[in-house]
C-alpha cells in the first residue's frame, strides 16, 4: 500500500511540474523557395514562397521541436525602382521586373522580417538582372556645313542636332533628340595661332561645342580670326568632327563639320601653327 501511495505521489508531482513548465520561443529559421539567379535581361517574373519555423524552449532549454510562424508574423519588402513585388499573402509572391534598358547591371534588395512576439529575424536577398545588349546609331546633323568665315574673322554660333537610335538586345528603338556623352570629338585648324613676321599680333580659332535649353540642339561656338594671310601656297584648312569613341573599334564619323575662309594676300604672310585637339563630349 505504501509503495502504490508513493507512485501515485510522483506522477502527481510529474503532471504538477508539467503544468508549470515555462514554454517559449526563441531561434528562427526563415525557409525561402524559389530561383534567385540572375534575371534575364529581357525582364521576367518568378513566384516565390516564403515560411519561417520558431524553436520551442522549455524552461530555457531548447528542445528540438520548431513551430510555424504565423503568416501575420512574416513581411516581405523590396528595395528597388526595377524590381516590383506582387503577392496575394506574406508566404507567395511574385517579382517581376521589366526589360533592362540600360547595359549595367541592375541590383536590388528583398527584405524578409520575422516578428513574432519575441522571435524576430530579418534576412536580405540578394536579386539581379543582366545587363541589356545596347548598340546606339547617331544622325547629326549641321544647319551650315561647310559654315563659310568672313575674311575679317569674327564669332559665330553654328546650330546642329543630335538624336540617336538605341537597339536592345535586338530591337530598334524610334530616333530621339539626345545628349552626346558616348561620343567623341576632334577639332583641327592649319592656323590655329596665327602671328605676323615681326610677331607683333597673335591670332587665334578656337571652337567648342556648346549645349542649348532644347534636348539634342547644340550650337558650334566659332572664334575666327582673321584677316591673315597664309602664303599663296597653304591652303586654310579647318575641320570639327564628332566620332565614337576610340575604344569602340571601328570608327564611325557622325559629323565633319568643314570652314572656309578667304585670305588677304595685303596682309604680309604669317605664321601659321597648326592646332589639333580631341576629347569626350560630355554634354
Amino acid at each position: 500500500m505504501k509503495v502504490c501511495s508513493f507512485a501515485l505521489f510522483v506522477l502527481l508531482f510529474f503532471c504538477i511540474s508539467c503544468d508549470n513548465e515555462e514554454i517559449t520561443y526563441a531561434d528562427c529559421k526563415i525557409v525561402f523557395e524559389g530561383d534567385t539567379t540572375t534575371f534575364k535581361n529581357i525582364g521576367e517574373k518568378r513566384t516565390f514562397t516564403i515560411s519561417a519555423l520558431k524553436q520551442k524552449y522549455a524552461d530555457g532549454i531548447a528542445t528540438d521541436q520548431w513551430v510555424p510562424v504565423s503568416e501575420s508574423g512574416i513581411s516581405v519588402t523590396i528595395k528597388s525602382d526595377e524590381f516590383k513585388l506582387t503577392s496575394s499573402s506574406a508566404a507567395l509572391f511574385d517579382i517581376s521586373v521589366e526589360e533592362n534598358q540600360a547595359d549595367t547591371l541592375v541590383q536590388a534588395s528583398l527584405l524578409v522580417s520575422v516578428l513574432d512576439g519575441a522571435v524576430t529575424k530579418t534576412e536580405e536577398i540578394a536579386l539581379k538582372q543582366s545587363a541589356s545588349e545596347i548598340s546606339y546609331a547617331y544622325k547629326i546633323e549641321s544647319e551650315q556645313n561647310p559654315f563659310i568665315i568672313p575674311k575679317e574673322g569674327g564669332e559665330f554660333f553654328i546650330p546642329f542636332t543630335c538624336q540617336c537610335k538605341r537597339t536592345v538586345n535586338g530591337k530598334e528603338k524610334d530616333w530621339e533628340y539626345s545628349d552626346m556623352k558616348r561620343l567623341r570629338y576632334v577639332a583641327y585648324v592649319n592656323s590655329g595661332l596665327v602671328h605676323d613676321s615681326k610677331g607683333e599680333q597673335v591670332r587665334s580659332h578656337r571652337f567648342e561645342a556648346k549645349s542649348t535649353d532644347k534636348p539634342g540642339h547644340y550650337n558650334l561656338h566659332i572664334i575666327a580670326a582673321g584677316p591673315f594671310y597664309l602664303g599663296k601656297n597653304t591652303n586654310f584648312e579647318m575641320y570639327y568632327t564628332i566620332r565614337n569613341q576610340i575604344f569602340e573599334g571601328k570608327e564611325e564619323i557622325y559629323l565633319y563639320q568643314t570652314f572656309s575662309q578667304e585670305q588677304d594676300p595685303t596682309i604680309e604672310a604669317s605664321f601659321p601653327l597648326p592646332v589639333s585637339n580631341s576629347g569626350p563630349l560630355n554634354i
